[in-house]
């Protein structure tokens, strides 16, 4: 049986180990997001305008159909890269719902997925 001591720095080394994984991921986040940088203001769904923050926006190369009043038509997307817990740079704050204008057209946050050192945002053009 490990004795108290043992377990305690085990799990002291493991969250150390941890917040340097993430720092390093982090770091490599953001050293991506400034090799294309796009300072972008995320709207609310209540309409409150955030600060700009700087991310990374690529397009999604796959269409999806979509329905109009005129039929159907591909749905543009984009995916914003932003960073989480780097040891400099503020966290990038984006949210299901939120919607931000790229390039003349607006898209809606339909997705957020949180990863070690980095959230990834799934926006759709909205008109």
């Amino acid at each position: 049986m490990v004795d108290l001591t043992t377990w305690t720095t085990r799990i002291v080394k493991s969250a150390r180990e941890r917040k340097l994984k993430e720092d390093q991921r982090a770091a490599e986040a953001f050293r991506r997001i400034c090799i294309k940088p796009t300072v972008v203001v995320f709207r609310t769904p209540s309409g409150a305008r955030l600060a700009g923050q700087t991310v990374r926006v690529e397009s999604d190369n796959t269409a999806t159909p979509g329905e109009s009043t005129a039929g159907s038509a591909p749905v543009r997307k984009v995916i914003v890269y932003g960073v989480r817990k780097h040891p400099t740079e503020p966290d990038t704050i984006m949210k299901e719902g939120y919607v931000f204008v790229f390039e003349g057209d607006e898209y809606k946050c339909v997705d957020v997925i949180v990863t070690l050192g980095e959230i990834q945002g799934i926006w759709e053009a909205t008109g």
